[in-house]
This record gives structure tokens, C-alpha cells and sequence, in this order.
């Protein structure tokens, strides 16, 4: 009867001195974290295989043992949008001053352009332009941002009842002719003298296969829009398509668990991974 028991203890801290290895190695392990979205969890460059493979798991939503690019953008798009939601509240604790949950366009004011700089030219044009984007972000008409709006205001690009006055604001800023496009001079603006180089070659060839579609040498319409509204789904689908070309060994259009192992730093050192440490910032040590 002890013997057996004797073995049980045995038994038992064997166990537990094999959970805590693991533990160490891969960070602690929960049943809730098999459920836990990609987006929610950590990965640097610490990460053991095991972790690494939890988060493969959690990337492949529709469960067929591979991460295809769909799957690799919701990542990286949930990702961004937390990234954008936590800027926010950042902001709002910094800018609203009789802490009522609001921005009022006085407190940003305040903020962003001290007193004794209003008189000066190129900060008057700057507060104008940011007055537009206020009024429009502030769609309740109340004088005043709550987070939701400020967060529009913050980021206009990636909200499309900000985009008509985020490419009004760029034509008043580049549209030197008044014309109502933008040509490749203005495209490059102080760019463009320095032809010599390398970043000027690069941008004028972006110029004309990515942005000027009908090749009439200027960025009108859907172009403009192309331009200026590279949201969180289009940046995202470049990172995606990124991961999914350097990660795919063996060039099937998709990741296998194991090769999203064998490149995990690769997805480590993206924004994405870097936004979800953010949710536990009492740790950078485990995934």
C-alpha cells in the first residue's frame, strides 16, 4: 500500500516537473487558450514550437489544417484595428481635460497648437484643415468628439465618411494648378528634385503601373482614391501576401502548420504580433 502510493508521488511530481518545463519553454498553457483568437495572442521571438503551432491553430479559422491568405489578412486586419482602437483611448486620456469622455475642438486645440503659435501662417493652414476633419468626424453635430469619432478623426483614411474631406484636404495641399487631379510633379512634390535618386526612380514608377490606371499622366477619381485611402484591408493584404511568399516552402499558395513553425520570426516581427503583446504588457517573454 505505501509502495503504491510512493509511486503515485512519484508519478505526480513527474508531472508537474514536466508541465513546468513546458510552462517555461512555451509560456503557460490554458484550456481557454486553444479558443483565443490569433489577434489576442502573443508570439516574439521567444516562442516555443508549441505555442507557435496554438497560434497556427488559432489563425486557421475554418479549421482544414492550413492558413491561407484570407486567414493571414483577418490577423493582421483584426490586429490593425486594435492597434487603431488603443490609439484612440490614448488620446482621448491626453487631450480631454475636464475628463467628460469627450474631445471638444478647444481641448485638441489646446493640445496641438500652443497659443503663441496661432498667428504663425503655416499653423493657421494646419488648424484649418484639422477643423475639417473635426466638423466631419463629429457626425452627431454636438461640438464635440466621443471615442468613436475621435478615432475617425485620428485616422481618416480608414473611415469612409472622413475620406471626402481627407482628399479634399490633399488637393488643397498638392493640386497646384487647380485642375482637380494631381500630375506627377505634384505626386512627388519636394521629391522631385532629386531625380538622381533611387527613391525618386521608385516613386515615379509607382506612379504610373500602380496609381495611373488610364495612363493619362495625372491621378483622378478612383485613382485619387487608390492613393490616398491605403487602408487597414489594403496595407494589410501587402503584410499577408508578404508572410504567405517568404513562408511558403513549398510553394502551394498556403501554410502548413509546420511552416508557419519554421518561419515563426518572420510573423513575429510583424505589427500585428507586436499589437497583441500590447494586451499583456506584463510579459514579452512568452506567447
Amino acid at each position: 500500500m505505501h509502495f503504491n502510493v510512493g509511486l503515485a508521488v512519484i508519478a505526480s511530481l513527474c508531472i508537474l516537473i514536466l508541465a513546468e518545463r513546458e510552462r517555461v519553454t512555451d509560456g503557460p498553457v490554458s484550456p481557454q487558450d486553444h479558443h483565443k483568437p490569433a489577434a489576442q495572442q502573443r508570439l516574439n521571438l521567444r516562442s516555443g514550437p508549441k505555442n507557435v503551432e496554438k497560434f497556427a491553430k488559432a489563425l486557421d479559422t475554418n479549421n482544414d489544417g492550413f492558413v491561407d491568405k484570407n486567414e493571414l489578412l483577418a490577423w493582421v486586419s483584426e490586429s490593425y484595428q486594435k492597434t487603431v482602437d488603443r490609439e484612440a483611448l490614448e488620446r482621448m486620456s491626453e487631450l480631454d481635460e475636464n475628463a467628460d469622455g469627450f474631445v471638444s475642438w478647444e481641448e485638441y486645440l489646446l493640445d496641438s497648437f500652443p497659443e503663441e503659435e496661432l498667428h504663425n501662417k503655416e499653423e493657421e493652414t494646419l488648424i484649418a484643415q484639422d477643423r475639417m476633419y473635426f466638423k466631419q468626424a463629429d457626425q452627431d453635430e454636438d461640438g464635440k468628439l466621443n471615442l468613436e469619432e475621435l478615432a475617425s478623426f485620428l485616422n481618416p483614411e480608414h473611415h469612409p465618411h472622413m475620406h471626402s474631406v481627407l482628399i479634399a484636404v490633399t488637393l488643397l495641399e498638392k493640386d497646384q494648378n487647380g485642375d482637380g487631379a494631381i500630375d506627377e510633379k505634384e505626386f512627388l512634390g519636394e521629391l522631385d528634385d532629386q531625380r538622381g535618386s533611387e527613391w525618386y526612380k521608385v516613386e515615379v514608377e509607382r506612379f504610373h503601373t500602380v496609381y495611373d490606371q488610364n495612363k493619362d499622366g495625372k491621378l483622378s477619381g478612383d485613382e485619387l482614391v487608390a492613393w490616398l485611402l491605403v487602408d487597414g484591408t489594403t496595407a494589410g493584404s501587402y503584410e499577408a501576401q508578404s508572410l504567405l511568399n517568404n513562408a511558403d516552402d513549398d510553394k502551394d499558395g498556403k501554410l502548413s502548420y509546420d511552416e508557419i513553425v519554421q518561419h515563426h520570426a518572420l510573423f513575429a516581427k510583424t505589427e500585428a504580433a507586436q499589437e497583441a503583446d500590447h494586451l499583456h504588457p506584463y510579459s514579452h517573454d512568452e506567447l
